[in-house]
């Protein structure tokens, strides 16, 4: 909840350079007081303080879990191995979060359209496609660290999910 509320807050208050021809402009007010709910413009960010306590939590949580059920506990619940398996199919498809998240420090945008598709150049695909596969990887090294067999599972699910697509 707290990684959700910060990321959301991070995204709500990203300042744009410029407005784009079919953006509105926030009207200003010369004479008000700058509100009590604006962002501080120096110092850590409300958001990364929010992520930050969520990582902490997250990591605390899994310490907490492995240290008080045991690997070789985790590894016979077969809802875990569920979880897991849901887990590795979603990883890849987290690629646009992940380019939203880099996307002011490498220039990318998310193509939404044809025409934006259309209009990616080389060092754009590049980029995607090398997002694309390291979430691919680290899906797949997941998967088999935790099932030998995970290969049989995600090929399935991919090979139907590509095809269906």
């Amino acid at each position: 909840m707290l990684g959700a509320v910060g990321v959301g807050l991070g995204f709500a208050s990203k300042q744009t350079d410029t407005i784009q021809s079919g953006e509105t402009a926030a009207p200003a007010n010369p004479t008000g007081t700058s509100s009590p709910l604006a962002l501080p413009s120096q110092g850590i960010r409300p958001s990364t303080i929010l992520i930050g306590l969520a990582l902490l939590g997250f990591v605390a949580a899994l310490v907490i879990l492995f240290l008080g059920y045991g690997w070789n506990n985790l590894l016979q619940e077969r809802s875990f191995d569920l979880m897991v398996l849901l887990l590795t199919f979603v990883v890849p498809m987290l690629t646009a979060f992940l380019l939203k998240f880099f996307e002011s420090s490498l220039k990318v945008t998310i193509p939404t359209d044809a025409a934006s598709v259309n209009s990616l150049d080389a060092r754009a695909l590049g980029i995607i496609g090398a997002f694309v596969v390291l979430l691919f990887i680290i899906s797949i090294a997941i998967g088999m660290i935790w099932n030998r067999d995970w290969w049989k599972y995600g090929a399935s699910f991919w090979g139907i999910f590509t095809i269906g697509r």
